[in-house]
This record gives structure tokens, sequence and C-alpha cells, in this order.
């Protein structure tokens, strides 16, 4: 019997996350029922990244993962974990009111924030019907690499001296 300071259960995104935060203060076992980590929901994630996201009380959080996920530390990850995309916040007309309350939440932010028309929101939509006629443009959202950063994770994890032990159901708890 091996005796650890922390039993993570899941070696998923979260588990791995958290492995690598706290492997270098603990000593750390992940434990995975599957064969490998990330088998089930973070195998299958795709994950968006918009900076909005929250609102105004999150933003700052928001903004601060997204400059590690676009130029992680070197150590950590080769390369970016995030590819630009670009999001379209659509509503009708009944919806003006909507978009102009993002716009002054979000107005000394930094999260840019930009009105368009509906031609120039049906570039971005082909097929757009008419009646989407409120559109704001979040040009910074981005794709995040899941599967890059699950991995760079359990890289960190291990570099601290974290364990993985797959095929490693969890019964219970002393």
């Amino acid at each position: 019997m091996t005796d650890f300071d922390v039993v993570i259960v899941g070696a998923g995104i979260a588990g791995a996350s958290l492995a690598a935060e706290i492997a270098g203060s603990f000593s750390v076992v992940l434990l995975e029922a599957e064969s490998q980590p990330g088998y089930h929901s973070t195998g299958r994630s795709a994950a968006f990244w918009a900076e909005s996201y929250g609102g105004p009380g999150v933003q700052p959080l928001t903004t601060t993962s997204g400059a590690f996920l676009a130029n992680p530390p070197a150590d950590f990850y080769d390369g970016p974990l995030m590819t630009q995309r670009g999001a379209l916040h659509i509503g009708t007309a009944e919806d003006a009111a909507v978009g102009r309350d993002l716009l002054n939440d979000f107005d000394r932010s930094g999260v840019r924030l930009q009105r368009l028309d509906w031609d120039r929101s049906a570039k971005h939509v082909p097929g757009l019907q008419s009646q989407w006629t409120e559109a704001l443009w979040e040009s910074d959202c981005c794709d995040i690499d899941v599967a890059g950063l699950h991995q760079a994770y359990l890289r960190q994890a291990k570099r601290f001296d974290a364990h993985l032990w797959c095929n490693a159901e969890f019964k219970s708890a002393v």
C-alpha cells in the first residue's frame, strides 16, 4: 500500500489541472478508472474562450486565462493553446436593449465588441435570416486545444512527481 497526501479521482481536465497545480507541494496520485486519462468528456470536449463569458465580474479572470492560453510558458506547452475564431452575438429587434447593455457592461474592460449591421453579420453566418437584426462581433473569441491543454497538465503533474494510475477504479475512502 502506498500513501499519498492527495488522491484525485479522475484524470480528465479537472483532475489533471489540479494535480499539475499541487503536485510540487504534495504527494499526489491521480486515479483513473479507464485505461487512459481523458477517455470520457475531456476526450470529446470542444472548448471556446469568450472574454465576455460570465459578465463583468468574471471577465478579469477570463482575460487572465486567455493570456495564459495564448502564450503558455515554454516549459508547459510549446506554442499557443488557442486558435482565433471570433463570435457573433445575435438577436432580434426586441433584443436591442440587451445588446446595448452588453456594450455598456464591457465598455472600459478591454473586451472588444463591435456592433454589426445585418449585411456584415450575414458574412459571418451565411443564410442568416432577416429577423436577426441585432449583432455584436466579439473578434477575440478562440477555440481552445483541449487535448493539448490536457496533455500539458498531465506532463506538468508528472514533472512534479504526481502518479497516474489507470484502470484504478475508486470504490471507497476511509
